[in-house]
């Protein structure tokens, strides 16, 4: 199966000055209104768009599975040196969506299920949201990698608010707690995970 993913990134926010306020009380060095917060078995981290060379942007993507096709709309920080993080959420549709509303009313107010990435057109998947992480020493983490046991993990979007850019049409604020598997038997324990992202990327 051929499965598409995108991501959308505006680079040249890499360089905007900083804000003179915290967008968020969540770290006493956010600077940035678009962040990944988290702590990872014990250790923390704080991914800021502009800081360290990291921009902020949407991703979309999916594939064919039994049933229809699995769209996927998120959220990524990427481009700088100590890893790179992604929020998706999952939707099975009976066939490729092709309207912003399908894709907008992917994304709520409220909690989420962890899902699963459907990996073939053979594949069905399972729709809810996903985090991956790759790490400082390029070791690929994901919530949705088998056993994917996420007894209780929980997510949820505490804000989804209207946004104005080339490549994303909202900003979404979220909250969540996972385990995170590496597909050969390691696990990582995220806690008091926080993202403020843009996100909603269609044509």
């Amino acid at each position: 199966m051929k499965r598409t993913i995108y991501l959308v990134l505006i680079f040249l926010a890499c360089f905007a000055c900083k804000k003179d306020d915290p967008a968020d009380e969540t770290d006493d060095n956010l600077t940035s209104d678009y962040y990944f917060a988290a702590t990872i078995n014990g250790e923390k981290m704080l991914i800021q768009e502009g800081i360290d060379g990291y921009a902020n942007g949407s991703s979309a993507g999916g594939g064919s599975t039994p049933d229809g096709f699995q769209q996927e709309q998120g959220a990524v920080f990427l481009g700088g040196t100590n890893g790179y993080v992604a929020v998706i959420i999952l939707k099975t549709f009976p066939e490729t969506p092709d309207q912003c509303s399908q894709m907008d009313g992917m994304f709520h107010i409220g909690s989420y299920p962890f899902g699963q990435t459907s990996i073939s057109a053979d594949d069905y998947g399972k729709d809810g949201v996903v985090i991956y992480y790759i790490d400082a020493d390029g070791v690929y983490w994901s919530s949705g990698y088998e056993p994917a046991t996420q007894s209780g993990s929980s997510f949820e979007i505490i804000e989804y608010t209207d946004f104005t850019a080339m490549f994303s049409s909202k900003i979404m604020k979220a909250k969540f707690n996972c385990t995170l598997y590496d597909g050969e038997g390691h696990s990582k324990m995220l806690t008091s995970g926080e993202i403020r992202s843009k996100c909603l990327y269609c044509n």
